[in-house]
């Protein structure tokens, strides 16, 4: 089940006019890079599939 409606979703992508997308192997730097672009005021960001570990970072991102 969606944690967030695809409205809403699309709304913020809207009011805030872009998208961080990134990835990284390592889920502390991959939330540490999170927190900061929510401090820089992003409201939805972009967690690539490109590596392997891909999936357990993601998994560690989904908590916050």
């Amino acid at each position: 089940m969606a944690r967030f409606a695809r409205m809403q979703v699309l709304n913020a992508i809207l009011e805030d006019g872009l998208v961080p997308v990134f990835y990284h192997a390592d889920a502390a730097v991959a939330v540490k890079v999170a927190e900061a672009c929510a401090a820089g005021g992003a409201q939805v960001l972009e967690f690539t599939n490109r590596g392997d570990m891909a999936p357990e970072v993601f998994k560690e991102l989904s908590r916050y």
